[in-house]
């Protein structure tokens, strides 16, 4: 029977960056069709943030490998383009179509019906120059909405620690920070200053010379991806000891 359910007893795929292995099912094949996977992903992250320094400058690395679950279950079917529409007879006013509109909300649709749940985990890390400790971090895609944590992970003597999310749904996509502490007692030097800590303080960037520890308490944060300057942020910026 072609549109009896398949159970997928196990799957493997493997390249210089991940390594995934599952199994689970597909079914409703007479329609969309729906799959269920569970399993381990692994990742080279050394790899993965060469892969990246297009768009990192290299600002941001991690180390280590190691398998983590996975859960995805969503339809396989995607959005049915459009049909074309037909030409309009010459000499007849030109009609506005409306179905351009259908394969973004169809798209839209699809994505929010589509979940995934996993755990990043790192053994080392260096944002901006910060050192980070070995950690990890919950990811969950539902609804469109794509969250992080709620992490804490060693930082430079101190502890970084957050819930963010990027709304994906309805766009423009957009990074949301909840109100809390997000930087508790991080040891700084000149060099972070400069390359990771400007944009909380300018100022601070500006010093001729710093040392000491910074927590940063956040009242909210919405930042557009595609133009964070024109997102909103409010919060202070904690010093002790800094010269």
């Amino acid at each position: 029977d072609p549109t009896a359910d398949v159970t997928i007893n196990a799957m493997a795929l493997q390249s210089s960056t991940a390594a995934f292995t599952a199994s689970g099912s597909l079914s409703d094949l007479k329609d969309r069709g729906f799959l269920e996977l569970r399993g381990t992903a692994s990742y080279n992250w050394d790899a993965v943030s060469q892969l990246a320094t297009p768009w990192t400058g290299g600002r941001i690395r991690l180390a280590g490998s190691g398998g983590r679950p996975f859960a995805i279950r969503g339809p396989l079917g995607g959005p049915v383009e459009p049909a074309a529409e037909p030409p309009q007879p010459a000499g007849m006013p030109q009609q506005v179509s409306h179905r351009s509109a259908a394969a973004p909300q169809a798209m839209n649709d699809w994505l929010r019906s589509v979940s995934l749940e996993t755990t990043l985990a790192w053994q080392a890390a260096d944002v901006f120059g910060l050192p980070l400790q070995a950690g990890d971090m919950p990811v969950r895609l539902l609804d469109g909405q794509v969250a992080f944590g709620p992490f804490e992970v060693a930082a430079s003597g101190g502890r970084l620690r957050g819930a963010p999310w990027v709304r994906v749904l309805p766009g423009p996509v957009e990074l949301v920070v909840p109100p809390g502490r997000i930087v508790e007692r991080v040891d700084i030097s000149q060099g972070v200053a400069n390359r990771w800590m400007t944009w909380i303080a300018p100022l601070l960037g500006q010093a001729t010379q710093i040392a000491g520890r910074i927590s940063v308490d956040t009242a909210g944060t919405q930042l557009q991806l595609a133009d964070p300057f024109g997102g909103r942020s409010a919060g202070q910026v904690l010093f002790e000891g800094v010269e």
